[in-house]
């Protein structure tokens, strides 16, 4: 059998991933967008340029396609409830690993949870957390607290973390919708 590297066991953190899952899920029903203060998806996070979300939204997909999961029905792939989910399903798989004598395939789960948290849900979910603290204060410290648990359990250092804040909405009147550099769109002349 194979130990844990924590002091929590995965069946530990996978309970307490579902726990804050149902509790993000139910706080964001009435108002799943939240916005424009607290929206609970990652993309609205971090960049403003389109492609960029897209990028993140694509890698996100990507973890779960690698793990034999497709995306949520009812939800965007990068809501923080669903992002919960997907680290509380990566746990329960690293204990079942670890249970059956399989620890190449437990350090494998352990290490796909430590990239996760680090390139997705541990940058933004802090500043969601803050945000949201005016809604929900008692769920907002619980989020908190296990982020900074969850950090310090995946060897993470809090300081090497690369944190994002919300991206304010852009202002549509203020875009330039010109096409290339001009003023106004030229229409090609057609041959036909």
């Amino acid at each position: 059998m194979c130990a844990p590297r924590s002091t929590r066991t995965p069946s530990d953190r996978a309970e307490e991933y579902g726990r804050l899952s149902r509790a993000v899920l139910a706080a964001t029903a009435a108002d799943p967008t939240l916005t424009p203060d607290c929206p609970p998806y990652e993309t609205q996070y971090g960049s403003a340029h389109i492609f960029m979300q897209t990028t993140d939204l694509a890698d996100i997909a990507g973890f779960y396609r690698a793990c034999g999961l497709g995306a949520p029905e009812k939800e965007r792939v990068d809501h923080l409830a669903v992002e919960l989910e997907f680290l509380g399903f990566l746990a329960r798989k690293e204990e079942h690993a670890r249970a059956t004598g399989r620890c190449h395939r437990a350090e494998e789960c352990r290490a796909m949870q430590t990239a996760f948290f680090r390139d997705h849900l541990g940058r933004w979910a802090p500043a969601f957390a803050r945000r949201f603290a005016s809604r929900d204060p008692a769920l907002a410290r619980s989020l908190e607290g296990w982020l900074a648990r969850e950090r310090e359990d995946l060897g993470l250092a809090a300081e090497a973390a690369r944190l994002v804040d919300l991206v304010p909405a852009a202002d549509p009147a203020a875009e330039d919708l010109s096409c290339g550099g001009g003023s106004s769109c030229e229409t090609p002349s057609s041959s036909l």
